[in-house]
């Protein structure tokens, strides 16, 4: 039997003694006890509603106050550094470039290694070297690591690959020494060379195209301190590698960079506070919104009234047994959001080091937790008569329109496959799944709708440009004549059926007391006096 709230067994209170037209005793009990638990109840919600307010401000203080400022100064630190050791220009730790000469390859490899060796004085902040002892304040010299593809024996279990492993010293960058092809070769095996130009002598030919090199991986790390928001100094470890691989089609170099760091962690006075004061609140906007929600389907095991056609279809128009359903299951999966988040806060300031595997996570949960709190301030505005048919819209739309988008999914992830099957290699809007998906549901906004097809319709075969045009066409005709319009009819369906229920609602007590004088005077007093129990 499906479960009814307290201010519905209240309203048929009331119809029933206007049905017998006379004040008794259970009436005016019955009639007080609403009347109390009403005004419980409003008491109640407030106190939620100002519960959930504190916790938004509080989240909204974390981020402003603590976590944005600290992920701000590690952005602009990282840039910085990847600007000066690997000439990276835009906003970005990366820095893919392809290499197709022997001189471009020394030339990089020599201004990553110079870069490193001049970074205290170039750089601005207070970015160090590590050095090999207390006593020996020499700059430790980066890593270099090559790999070598094994020669052919006639199987391809002989292939061996060596590593050969060394540091890169200041005096032996590669750079001084190496002014022509010619002059270097001739220097091979003549000993009059350093380490990291014997090993290169063997990697390349005399044609400078790159022979028998696999990758070449270039690693240091650095040391920097930050002042803290307390005024503490803060350790931190930036650890820096530089790769070139062979890949593709001739002697093509790629090399990528990445950029990450270890700092010592030192807590922090307002987030252990914030992550604290967070938990019990919680913990009370559960207690009062469990109390403030009572059922009465253990009470009211048996109600005739939910057998009965026309309040069966009342309740199906209206459908807030399942609203109800959906904004508890809301409610809940917001506070564990902001419980997790919580631990996960304080866990991070109460560790050692942290990295920026930690931040990111504490970050992406604080960004969440932010949004599911004001996405939840909406139940707010169902208590405003004229905001409620917005809400009712919104939730009635939201329901219909994950459906819609979960039938629809399969349809558009078909045409990502595709896209990437067959465009993948001749642009970067396809380049991957992910992208080739994001970039067919911008096409389906109509963002990039031009660009998009001359991409496409890039290559030499006439079977492609045919399949182009049959593939971008169809796209359209589907997703922009098609999805988007019923996506929009569904929102314009849901925003009337709130109108019209909300209209409707001001009858509602007179269909519930019409509906009860259906009952007979046995039914009615068996649901009072297991309402009065």
């Amino acid at each position: 039997m499906p479960s009814v709230h307290l201010p519905t067994c209240c309203s048929l209170l009331s119809c029933y003694c206007m049905i017998r037209q006379q004040p008794s005793n259970r009436c005016k009990r019955g009639s007080r006890f609403c009347h109390y638990y009403l005004m419980q109840m409003d008491k109640k919600f407030l106190v939620s509603h100002a519960v959930d307010g504190i916790i938004l401000l509080l989240l909204l203080w974390f981020a402003f106050d603590y976590q944005t400022v600290l992920n701000q100064e590690r952005v602009d630190a990282q840039f910085e550094l990847s600007a000066f050791l690997f000439g990276v220009r835009d906003k970005s730790t990366q820095a893919p470039r392809n290499i197709d000469s022997f001189n471009e390859l020394l030339s990089i490899f020599v201004g990553i290694s110079n870069a490193y060796y001049l970074i205290p004085e170039r750089t601005i902040g207070t970015y160090m070297h590590y050095t090999y002892s207390g006593t020996n304040f020499t700059p430790r010299a980066p890593v270099v690591e090559v790999t070598f593809q094994g020669a052919r024996q006639g199987h391809a279990a002989d292939l061996e690959d060596t590593v050969w492993s060394f540091d890169v010293k200041e005096s032996d960058l590669l750079g001084v020494a190496v002014q022509s092809y010619d002059h270097f070769y001739n220097l091979c095996g003549s000993g009059k060379l350093g380490k990291l130009h014997e090993v290169l002598c063997h990697a390349f030919s005399t044609n400078g195209s790159l022979d028998r090199l696999d990758r070449i991986r270039l690693s240091f790390s650095l040391y920097s301190l930050r002042r803290s928001s307390m005024g503490d100094v803060v350790p931190t470890q930036w650890n820096a590698e530089a790769l070139f691989e062979i890949y593709g089609y001739g002697p093509v170099v790629t090399m990528t960079t990445s950029l990450s760091f270890v700092e010592e962690r030192s807590p922090q006075r307002v987030p252990i506070m914030i992550s604290l004061a967070m938990i019990p609140l919680l913990l009370l906007g559960l207690a009062v919104r469990t109390r403030a929600l009572p059922q009465l389907g253990g009470c009211i095991t048996k109600l005739n009234i939910f057998r009965k056609k026309r309040h069966r279809e009342l309740l199906s128009a209206n459908n807030s047994t399942a609203r109800g359903e959906g904004m508890a299951l809301l409610v809940f999966c917001t506070d564990l959001i902001v419980l997790f988040f919580s631990i996960l806060s304080l866990v991070a300031q109460f560790s050692q080091t942290t990295d920026e595997t930690m931040e990111h996570n504490v970050t992406v949960l604080l960004g969440l937790a932010v949004f599911a709190r004001s996405t939840k301030l909406i139940s707010v505005l169902k208590w405003s008569s004229g905001l409620r048919v917005v809400v009712e819209g919104f939730v009635t739309a939201a329901d219909q329109l994950a459906m819609y988008v979960v039938a629809v999914f399969p349809i558009l992830f078909g045409y990502s496959i595709c896209a990437f099957i067959v465009y993948g290699g001749f642009g970067s809007r396809f380049s991957t799944v992910p992208y080739s998906l994001v970039t067919l549901i911008c096409t389906a906004l109509g963002d990039n709708l031009i660009d998009t097809f001359v991409g496409m319709d890039q290559g030499a075969y006439a079977v492609q440009m045919v399949f182009t045009r049959i593939f971008f066409c169809s796209f359209l005709a589907f997703f922009i004549c098609n999805v988007l319009n019923v996506a929009f009819s569904i929102i314009q369906d849901s925003y009337n059926q709130a109108v019209r229920v909300n209209s409707d609602s001001t009858g509602r007590n007179s269909h519930r007391c019409s509906i009860a004088a259906t009952l007979s005077r046995k039914e009615l007093l068996e649901m009072l006096s297991k309402f009065r129990s």
